[in-house]
């Protein structure tokens, strides 16, 4: 839901009855792209006053989503099973995969940077000692680093 407090509108950009049924998180994604990034283990969906991209992860995700959705795909399936992303900046966030392999996605914006024209995922270029485990939980540290905290082996502080 959009609130227009000075035109008096509510316009729904998603109805939550539409958000696909395997969805994890919903983030926000700020000005001046602005709308909403819904994570889920076979997808990621983004929307904004009916502009509608979204990224295929896997096989699953034809049965996600509202209805005639037409993706965008990966070459390599993923499954999304992740902890909450953590934002590097504006467009791009890091995912821990439970797999221990750690995955950018970012926001491709229009030349204007105003408008979102696609998703991206690629692997985090991060060295990690082998005795890091996957990520129970990721968070930021000041604007350089991230913590990577595990249950199944070591937690790091990255760059």
């Amino acid at each position: 839901l959009s609130l227009n407090v000075s035109q008096r509108r509510h316009p729904l950009i998603w109805p939550p009855s539409q958000l696909p049924s395997n969805s994890r998180y919903v983030v926000p994604v700020p000005a001046p792209a602005g709308g909403v990034l819904v994570v889920a283990s076979t997808g990621i969906f983004y929307r904004n006053h009916g502009l509608k991209i979204s990224l295929k992860l896997n096989d699953y995700a034809t049965a996600v989503g509202d209805g005639g959705i037409r993706y965008d795909e990966l070459d390599d399936c993923v499954l999304f099973d992740t902890v909450h992303p953590v934002r590097l900046d504006g467009y791009q966030m890091l995912f821990g995969l439970m797999s221990g392999q750690l995955v950018v996605m970012s926001l491709v914006l229009d030349t204007d940077g105003n408008t979102v024209k696609g998703i991206e995922l690629e692997n985090a270029n991060v060295q990690m000692a082998e005795t890091v485990g996957s990520a129970c939980t990721l968070c930021s540290v000041g604007e350089r680093h991230v913590y990577l905290g595990s249950r199944l082996g070591d937690s790091a502080l990255l760059l």
